[in-house]
């Protein structure tokens, strides 16, 4: 290839590109560079036009760069043969990222080659998406106080209505007729699934806002399963429904904290009980595995589709969202769950066929809790 070919093809090369590309020698002077750095840096006026807007030969760095803040730095940089420098620079209201690696030449350092991009947009984009998370966390945070504030006092008149109806209910003031009756626990029913629903707001709205604390401690997994079968007593006498409590061994011991690990048994207990039709069974297992504690809640339900099975973990999804729905709730109780469990670095998955029922299980590290 002949010398004169080459620069030809040099020169082209540099023209195609759509960076700026420029040489310094040693005493950082611009020794050559292609025309769209100087459209970038708005010298077009100072281009010789006769060869192709290829030269600014002489022009001293400090002539782009603020000399009092920048020609030291440059100056060195220019003698500098470190493999690859890389900075931001900005010039009239633009940003541009500068590249550049050394000019050798039979092991002697003759300068640097640079290159300039314009990623100007590139840098608005993250500053506006900077700035779109700040307002999304701030506006989700103010959805957060909002909905405790809110959920605070719609519990205290809540409570009062739920107890003076049981207190009707229990005719403390004289006797009542059966429509009497039959409307006060309606009231009583309606009362208390409302305030169930408002007790998962709260609670998603304190985990979102990261407004939970822990408690870990030594927990006896048959003292809990106790506590949570009670709780559950009156909803499986109602629709007949048998459950059974195992744990493997007798005395298995958990370190967690204990109030979160009984409402998430109990969360995940409530949910059987309400896919699960009359006459059904429940069973509730907890066993040491290697290096893990399995607690899981199995039932034989009406089941949940494969394409269902990840969505039921995600706030207000339910498996039937229509309005007719006919299992109530807020779509909350799976997604507390899920959050309390990461919380205390647990895991759990779900296998569940139509029909068939469903089998929900956390696997918890196990930190040695047995007895």
């Amino acid at each position: 290839m002949d010398i004169q070919y080459r620069d030809v093809l040099l020169k082209s090369t540099f023209e195609s590109t759509a960076d700026g590309i420029f040489v310094t020698d040693t005493n950082h002077k611009i020794r050559f560079s292609n025309s769209k750095l100087a459209k970038m840096l708005g010298m077009s006026d100072i281009l010789d036009n006769t060869e192709t807007c290829w030269k600014l030969i002489g022009l001293i760095l400090d002539q782009v760069k603020d000399p009092e803040e920048h020609l030291s730095e440059m100056q060195s940089l220019c003698r500098s043969s470190k493999t690859d420098i890389s900075d931001v620079y900005f010039r009239d209201g633009r940003v541009f990222e500068r590249y550049s690696a050394p000019l050798v030449n039979n092991g002697i350092l003759k300068g640097r080659v640079w290159s300039m991009r314009d990623v100007t947009e590139k840098a608005e984009a993250e500053k506006a998406l900077v700035s779109a998370k700040i307002n999304a966390e701030e506006a989700n945070r103010t959805k957060s106080e909002f909905l405790s504030t809110v959920s605070h006092e719609l519990r205290t008149p809540l409570n009062s209505v739920i107890g003076y109806s049981d207190i009707l209910i229990d005719q403390m003031f004289g006797p009542l007729n059966e429509k009497q009756l039959k409307y006060l626990k309606n009231i009583s029913l309606s009362g208390n699934h409302l305030l169930n629903l408002i007790n998962d707001i709260l609670d998603i709205s304190r985990i979102e806002s990261g407004d939970v604390s822990l408690t870990f401690e030594n927990v006896s997994i048959a003292e809990v399963f106790e506590d949570v079968k009670n709780l559950a007593l009156p909803f499986t006498t109602s629709k007949n429904i048998s459950m059974e409590f195992t744990a493997e061994p007798a005395d298995l011991n958990i370190y967690i904290d204990k109030v979160k690990f009984k409402q998430i048994l109990h969360n995940l207990v409530n949910n059987a009980l309400k896919f699960t039709p009359e006459n059904g069974h429940i069973e509730v297992e907890a066993k040491k595995l290697e290096n893990v504690i399995e607690v899981s809640v199995r039932d034989n339900g009406i089941g949940i589709p494969e394409d269902k099975q990840q969505i039921i973990f995600e706030p207000f999804k339910q498996v039937d969202s229509t309005l007719s729905r006919k299992y109530c709730g807020t779509g909350l109780g799976l997604t507390i769950v899920k959050r309390l469990v990461e919380m205390q670095g647990g895991e759990i998955k779900v296998k569940s066929k139509l029909t068939k029922g469903s089998t929900f299980t956390i696997l918890w590290p196990d930190k040695g809790g047995i007895n």
